[in-house]
């Protein structure tokens, strides 16, 4: 990888950071402020770190107090408060170095999340979509081991919704089952998976919710002949003809990729072989999608970013050859890194990169999640092969 290529490229996407008009943006943690101002801090905890970054984070920050302070927000993980709030205390112990102290407003938040919690939980059909409804309250909660019986009640309560949920899919031909990380079981065996290692190691009503989950991906009879093995969403009958018919790309939000990484990463929790097995027989389908029509299926149209572009595939192949060794997925990781450090910078794109949106239209994106700041981090993740913090933000 072109080191000079990357330095330059790490600068256009600063730059073009730097000059945004951010009074008027979002604090969503995936497309706004908030996502914006993690670049800022992995790069001032990187070789690439310059003063005007630390007082660019620090402008970001009183941004983001000030917005909280001032306007009323949904209670989601993507784009209201529990996105800010997780990043936020990942914040604490630098912004104490720099005198700026945020216990009370994080004391505040935490408040009104439980209370958010539990107004979700209130529904007949609970919203358990990670980015959008209750498992990113979940998640933030479970991440920062909190215990209250408030919490662990209203973690059991949603954890027998899902249950309910697949045990519809098992008896109603037409309930749907969502395989996807973003919005489906994916995010939620992972938060189930944390839940036992930080909460409540022997919870009962956990290990039947992420067993049954794994039901899901492991019952079905697996064509791999196919391009892509797993539908994103599908009816547990209809599962073989979903997936034949409808090829799913790879990336974060949905497809093999993640559904290998986070069968891998059960299957270690629970000391499971055959699982592990699973998995590596995903991943070791996934690793010959090593073109962008393979790995994205219209080479016509497609982005860079971490959603479900270019950006994604990379990391993924880079997580899997730091599991397994396997020189083929780095080999994948760097042709990919290879063909997004070549994007250059012009006045339709950002630092060469805009977003794809649908019937061949782009847009100018700046957040973490379908955005250049995403791009961003992935590159400053290119100087090591350790595990980042910021892999925290995506449940990887």
């Amino acid at each position: 990888m072109d080191s000079i290529l990357l330095n330059d490229k790490i600068n256009e996407i600063t730059n073009s950071l730097y000059d945004i008009n951010y009074e008027k943006m979002p604090i969503s943690l995936f497309e706004g402020i908030g996502g914006i101002s993690f670049f800022f801090f992995e790069k001032i905890n990187s070789k690439y770190a310059t003063e005007k970054d630390k007082e660019f984070f620090v402008y970001l920050i009183e941004l983001l107090v000030e917005k909280l302070n001032g306007e009323h927000y949904s209670f989601t993980y993507c784009d209201g408060l529990c996105g800010t709030a997780f990043i936020l205390k990942k914040y604490q112990a630098l912004l104490n170095q720099y005198d700026y102290d945020l216990d009370d407003l994080l004391d505040d938040l935490d408040s009104i999340l439980l209370d958010g919690l539990e107004k979700m939980s209130e529904q007949e059909d609970i919203n358990t979509d990670f980015l959008h409804g209750s498992f990113g309250l979940l998640y933030y909660f479970v991440f920062y081991k909190e215990k209250s019986s408030q919490f662990k009640s209203l973690y059991i309560k949603n954890i027998h919704s899902v249950i309910a949920y697949i045990n519809r899919g098992k008896t109603n031909d037409e309930s749907k089952i969502n395989y996807g990380l973003a919005h489906g079981l994916g995010s939620i065996m992972n938060i189930i998976k944390l839940y036992l290692e930080n909460i409540d190691e022997h919870c009962e009503t956990s290990k039947y919710c992420l067993n049954l989950c794994c039901e899901m991906f492991t019952t079905p009879k697996i064509d791999f002949s196919l391009p892509s093995l797993f539908p994103s969403i599908s009816p547990i009958k209809d599962f073989n003809n979903n997936a034949a018919k409808h090829p799913v790309h790879l990336g974060w939000c949905y497809g093999d990729q993640t559904i290998s990484t986070f069968l891998y990463n059960i299957s270690t929790f629970e000391n499971n072989p055959e699982l592990k097995q699973i998995s590596s027989d995903i991943a070791n389908h996934w690793i010959k999608r090593d073109s962008i029509k393979k790995a994205l299926l219209d080479e016509n149209f497609y982005d860079y970013m971490m959603c479900h572009g270019v950006g994604s595939v990379a990391l993924y192949n880079k997580i899997w050859f730091n599991m397994t060794g396997n020189e083929s997925f780095y080999k994948n990781y760097l042709f990919f890194m290879d063909d997004l450090l070549a994007q250059k910078e012009n006045e339709e794109n950002v630092a060469g990169y805009k977003r794809a949106v649908i019937n061949y239209e782009y847009e100018k994106s700046y957040g973490i999640l379908t955005g250049i700041s995403g791009v961003g981090l992935l590159l400053l993740d290119t100087a090591d092969m350790e595990r980042k913090s910021w892999y925290d933000l995506f449940l990887i």
